[in-house]
């Protein structure tokens, strides 16, 4: 995903549980980020976003009908605004 600065964007995971995000491997905190959940919607809210926040985002989580667990990975590229997206 390429976003230009100053953008946001939702990360959103369907999970039996609570979730762990993470960026770049790193867990993500609480007051790093907004976070939401509606029922097993959970939702990880970036606003103005920058070159800093480039980079892999996870979302750990489990399966509504199973006993496993699962990670879902997003790439997050953001461009200098002035800067043509592919």
């Amino acid at each position: 995903m390429e976003l230009l600065q100053g953008d946001r964007i939702d990360f959103t995971c369907v999970s039996a549980s609570p979730v762990i995000w993470s960026f770049d491997g790193h867990t993500i905190e609480k007051n790093s980020f907004k976070f939401s959940k509606n029922s097993t919607i959970y939702k990880l809210a970036l606003h103005n976003v920058d070159i800093s926040n480039s980079g892999i985002y996870t979302c750990l989580g489990k399966y509504l009908h199973k006993k496993a667990f699962f990670r879902a990975y997003a790439k997050l590229v953001v461009l200098n605004k002035g800067t043509d997206k592919k």
